[in-house]
């Protein structure tokens, strides 16, 4: 897992750093991987890590809801399959490259099963956002005092 800056040579190539190189290759022989549109970024996941991760999401995906819908075409209408050269080096389609607003320069994030590209200035927004109620949504009820505690639900009083 790291963050490192990359420049696109002039066939829209970008070079995957070493590590991410090693992990797509341990994963997959060929260097077969999955790119796709999501966040405002493009995501890419080796081939064995595509077909759980999309189960997953399609298991979890409510059918009548347009939201969710418009979020599963976007990411599965997105996705491209793709296979890294011999250098690690992948190729990004104009639609892939429209999408996440990159130009020549890009950021590669890696996040363990998968890792994003971005563009240098949609990801300096990403890092500047405010974090300090990440994870707050579980344990705030518990963290309240009693006189502004949601109420529990319970027995209905007659």
């Amino acid at each position: 897992m790291s963050t490192i800056d990359r420049l696109m040579d002039s066939k829209n190539r970008l070079v995957l750093p070493p590590e991410f190189r090693k992990t797509l290759f341990s994963k997959d022989a060929e260097g077969r991987l999955i790119l796709t549109t999501i966040h405002s970024c493009v995501r890419g996941y080796a081939l064995p890590d595509w077909e759980p991760y999309k189960e997953d999401l399609k298991s979890k995906m409510d059918s009548a809801d347009l939201l969710e819908r418009n979020f599963a075409r976007q990411v599965w209408g997105g996705a491209e399959p793709m296979l890294a050269d011999a250098q690690g080096r992948i190729l990004l389609s104009k639609n892939l490259l429209r999408y996440a607003g990159i130009n020549a320069a890009a950021v590669l994030v890696g996040l363990g099963d998968f890792f994003e590209i971005w563009q240098p200035e949609r990801w300096e927004a990403c890092q500047n956002m405010d974090f300090s109620h990440v994870g707050m949504k579980k344990s705030a009820p518990a963290a309240l005092p009693a006189r502004i505690r949601p109420a529990r639900p319970g027995p209905r009083r007659r």
